[in-house]
């Protein structure tokens, strides 16, 4: 009786370490961070601004996927303010592979100078972004991923954020 207790114990123990053990090396961890690498420097007249976005959706896409390519981050609503530091988005646990594009949905963004606030214009709500290098993903794996936007620029009266934009894996 002793002897079946203990096979049972085992077994179940067994299955545990297998059971987790498949979950850590079946997804690597995604931490997706955004930036302003000017510091928020507006580029016709160097006075400081304060760039808000709200960012709806984060996509990555997976090269050589089967089916649909597109990978989920994060679905949520988050209004960030950009900084010359990295910001903070969303983490996800996603399958591992080689990811090559972002996708950032952002519903509003606005800009602050003086203290007062105005809108500002994007040339597209979903922002498709290369990712320098790739992202390769492997199990178990903890990887940054840094989005650079590069701030405002003014044309025809209107603020303008630029859309010449790309990510990169950090570290």
């Amino acid at each position: 009786m002793n002897k079946v207790l203990v096979a049972i114990g085992v077994a179940l123990i067994l299955v545990a370490v297998a059971y987790f053990a498949y979950g850590y090396l079946s997804s690597g961890q995604v931490n997706v961070y955004i930036q302003d690498p000017g510091g928020n420097q507006a580029a016709s007249n160097s006075s400081y601004v304060r760039i808000y976005l709200t960012v709806t959706s984060i996509m990555l896409h997976k090269e050589n996927a089967t089916g649909n390519p597109w990978v989920t981050i994060s679905n949520g609503t988050e209004t960030v303010l950009l900084s010359g530091s990295p910001t903070f988005l969303a983490s996800a646990k996603i399958p591992p592979g080689t990811y090559n594009e972002v996708r950032l949905v952002v519903s509003s963004a606005e800009v602050e100078i003086g203290g007062v606030n105005v809108s500002a214009t994007l040339p597209s709500a979903v922002l498709k972004i290369p990712i320098v290098g790739s992202l390769k993903l492997s199990g178990g794996s903890n990887v940054n991923l840094i989005i650079e936007l590069p701030g405002v620029h003014y044309a025809n009266g209107m603020i303008i954020i630029n859309p010449a934009t790309e990510a990169y894996v950090q570290g």
